[in-house]
């Protein structure tokens, strides 16, 4: 009994391990089933965004959105850096400014003309105020599009720029227009003497438009008969203009000559629409600085069109204490360009800007 017993024991064991094998080869099947169908899934995926036009995929960043310009030409400009040459017939530029999008397409004129748009070829695209400037958009966004299908597009290269209004820039002081203009310089007043209620200390003024120099007023203009008014027309584009306040010798004063492009932010303060008031009080019993730009605030805000700007002279010899007022000679220039182009440049940071006619 226990015999048989054991034998038939003996023989479902050997059963069993007969069976171990068989199980184990049908689980591993099982499993390279299942892990075939998962890597054919990854894969499969993959493969969706690898079958992207090479164009795309090979160029990163090697297509680059620029605005670009300079005192004679402004426009807008899109490099190719470096990668593989693409089909001109494809790409579009597309502008986004203000909430309006314009789609520009890439003209196959110049190094173009081909049809291929290599690497080392830029295309230049004129800009318009319609484009870019309604609706007075902070900012415009120009895209590189690559149409590969009836349906299929994709960026290869974007870039924000800011916009301004006004077609100058203000660099290092210096009014640079970048178009043609007229230009009126207005000395809205002056305040400097010789100690606290002292004798008024003599003040010359020049403005200097391009390679040009102008005596407005010879001789003292601290002598109570301001405001006066200059004005410089048909100049070109790329003449800055710079203002000049000198405090001729006088007394103990030795004479000190200050202006507008060399010693900005020091001797010389530049306010723009929106800046904040002159927070600096008058040297003894002279005005503050805020009195003679009294017509140009707002609720402690200065308001000025976009094509003008005032500056504030200090011509004493330090700008701490209590002679620093930042009024002795007080000075606004305004622009008239007379015309809906737009131009770019770049501001006091080095980057680009879009510089739209005020009243685009």
């Amino acid at each position: 009994m226990s015999g048989a017993r054991e034998r038939s024991s003996r023989r479902a064991g050997n059963d069993s391990r007969a069976l171990s094998p068989a199980i184990g080869l049908l689980l591993l099947a099982v499993i390279a089933v299942v892990m075939l169908s998962v890597v054919m899934t990854v894969s499969f995926g993959f493969l969706s965004h690898l079958r992207d036009p090479a164009a795309v995929t090979g160029l990163g960043g090697a297509v680059e959105v620029t605005v670009g310009g300079n005192e004679t030409t402004h426009e807008l400009q899109v490099v190719h850096r470096s990668g593989e040459t693409l089909p001109v017939e494809e790409l579009t530029a597309v502008v986004t400014a203000g909430g309006t999008t314009t789609r520009i397409g890439i003209p196959a004129t110049g190094a173009l003309a081909d049809g291929e748009w290599s690497a080392g070829e830029r295309v230049s695209l004129p800009l318009d105020a319609a484009t870019v400037c309604a609706g007075d958009p902070d900012s415009v966004e120009i895209r590189l599009v690559q149409r590969t299908g009836p349906d299929r597009s994709h960026v290869i290269s974007s870039q924000t720029v800011p916009v301004r209004p006004g077609q100058f820039v203000i660099s290092e002081g210096s009014v640079e227009p970048t178009v043609d203009y007229s230009a009126e310089v207005e000395l809205l007043g002056t305040a400097f003497t010789d100690g606290a209620g002292g004798p008024d200390i003599p003040i010359a003024v020049s403005v200097s438009v391009g390679n040009d120099t102008y005596q407005p007023w010879p001789g003292n203009v601290n002598d109570a008969a301001n405001p006066r008014t200059a004005t410089y027309a048909d100049r070109e584009a790329g003449e800055g203009i710079v203002v000049t306040a000198e405090g001729l010798a006088y007394g103990g004063y030795s004479g000190h000559e200050v202006d507008s492009a060399s010693d900005v932010d020091t001797f010389v303060h530049v306010l723009r629409n929106g800046s904040d008031a002159p927070d600096v009080e008058g040297f003894g019993d002279q005005d503050d600085a805020a009195a003679y730009v009294e017509d140009y605030l707002e609720n402690g805000t200065i308001v000025l069109e976009d094509n003008q700007a005032i500056y504030l002279f200090e011509l004493s010899h330090s700008t701490e204490g209590s002679g620093a007022d930042f009024q002795d000679a007080v000075v606004l220039v305004s622009l008239d360009t007379a015309t809906d182009t737009v131009t770019v440049d770049e501001n006091d940071e080095g980057e680009g800007v879009v510089l739209c006619p005020v009243d685009a």
